[in-house]
């Protein structure tokens, strides 16, 4: 395993020094849950993705949680026909008769033109994704009970980020940290909202 190449060779460099540093790690936030405990030369680690409670790769039973969530809220409904098209390029065509949900999120936000054709969270329910994502706004196929001011997550609730990474060909926090900074900060402190 090329990991323990790595640390064995590690641990070679520190037997070579006059004196070990007083802080010695090497350990991520994968590494702390898969490693750490038997680094006997290690004194700290770097918690990285892990302060976001997220991992591409430590198991489930480590229990991370995630703290972060990207939310709107649904600015319109429109009906389409079938044979109307929506979107720059006309990208989609409805098939029947179609509720769209426009949504204030785009590409400037955050949510990049490749999450087209994948699916988000509007009031608990994963939808489509339909059209071209706009650098202001996205559009989701709808059922009859979503209204306007509906929440909408586009990750966070029954769409996770590894999910959307997988989408992308990405990591996790490559799509968390990609939240631009127009998009407003709300911070919860022991699950209330202030």
């Amino acid at each position: 395993m090329y990991m323990e190449r790595q640390i064995n060779l590690f641990k070679e460099i520190l037997g070579r020094l006059a004196r070990v540093p007083g802080i010695v790690h090497v350990s991520n936030s994968s590494a702390i849950f898969k490693v750490e405990r038997n680094l006997e030369f290690s004194t700290h680690a770097r918690l990285g993705i892990g302060l976001y409670g997220l991992s591409d790769d430590v198991p489930a039973s480590v229990g991370l949680r995630q703290v972060m969530t990207f939310e709107s809220a649904v600015a319109s409904i429109r009906t389409l026909s079938k044979g109307d098209k929506l979107g720059y390029g006309a990208t989609y065509e409805a098939q029947g008769d179609e509720r769209i949900a426009v949504i204030p999120v785009g590409y400037a936000d955050g949510l990049l033109r490749g999450n087209r054709d994948g699916v988000i969270d509007v009031a608990g329910t994963r939808v489509p994704l339909v059209g071209t994502i706009c650098m202001d706004a996205c559009f989701a196929k709808v059922g009859e009970s979503v209204k306007r001011g509906d929440m909408v997550r586009i990750f966070g609730g029954e769409v996770t980020t590894s999910e959307v990474a997988g989408r992308l060909s990405t990591i996790t926090y490559e799509v968390v940290t990609g939240i631009s900074k127009r998009v407003p900060r709300t911070y919860v402190r022991k699950g209330m909202r202030p």
